[in-house]
């Protein structure tokens, strides 16, 4: 019950509240340009909530699997973070943002708050950030549904610019390993230098996804980029 009520968190809350926003201001320029609104069936909405829902038992395995273990600490950076890039997706949004939540988990005393000196759990924060954007890149390629109204602008010498404005959200209801006494380690645990004898669960959901401006193009064109960009660096 604990591990249900983690997932339905304020990252899920503020999320939501976000996504629905984006969303009604959508359809609000739709009927402004075209009369009518050209998708009401949320399909943006359900792209995220399957899309990422998905990705997040995947990754949710794998991190279980392989042990990824992390202090508090950088799990409420994490959160943190998660909930100020949502709340700025105004100017923009994707998650290049997620390294820094271990820049900033080092400087927290090391109390039991935050456990483990970062040399323990780098390559573990290093891992789940790759996956993140594996998924990320995957996700844009295969849940991104192209459904973009431009906003014209003057140009220079009378020319009329228009000039895109694409977001998509994904929800990852992530449960992760944390020290604990609920399960015990796993066989290959301590070939991969994890000295944790017992391990708990615990929910994490993050955002991933995109919102842009493109202008005099397409945002399907620039996305390309990013899908390229997210795959390589993870």
């Amino acid at each position: 019950m604990r591990l249900f009520l983690t997932l339905l968190g304020p990252i899920t809350w503020v999320g939501f509240l976000v996504a629905v926003f984006w969303h009604w201001l959508r359809l609000r320029h739709e009927r402004k340009v075209f009369l009518t609104a050209i998708d009401r069936h949320a399909t943006g909405l359900w792209a995220g909530i399957i899309g990422g829902v998905s990705v997040a038992v995947i990754i949710s395995g794998l991190s279980v699997l392989g042990g990824v273990l992390l202090p508090p600490a950088v799990l409420l950076m994490l959160s943190g973070l998660t909930v100020v890039m949502l709340l700025l997706s105004g100017i923009g949004f994707g998650p290049w943002w997620l390294p820094i939540a271990g820049l900033l988990a080092i400087y927290v005393p090391q109390t039991q708050f935050a456990q483990g000196t970062a040399s323990v759990w780098t390559w573990r924060l290093l891992l789940l950030v790759g996956l993140l954007w594996l998924a990320e890149a995957g996700l844009l390629k295969v849940f991104d549904p192209p459904i973009d109204v431009p906003t014209l602008i003057q140009g220079p010498r009378g020319a009329k610019i228009a000039v895109y404005a694409h977001r998509q959200f994904y929800w990852l209801p992530l449960i992760l390993p944390i020290s604990g006494n609920t399960f015990a380690q796993l066989p290959w645990w301590s070939a991969l230098t994890i000295g944790n004898t017992h391990f708990a669960l615990i929910g994490l959901p993050l955002i991933l996804g995109v919102a842009l401006r493109t202008k005099k193009q397409l945002p399907k064109y620039a996305i390309k980029l990013w899908i390229w960009q997210y795959l390589i660096a993870g």
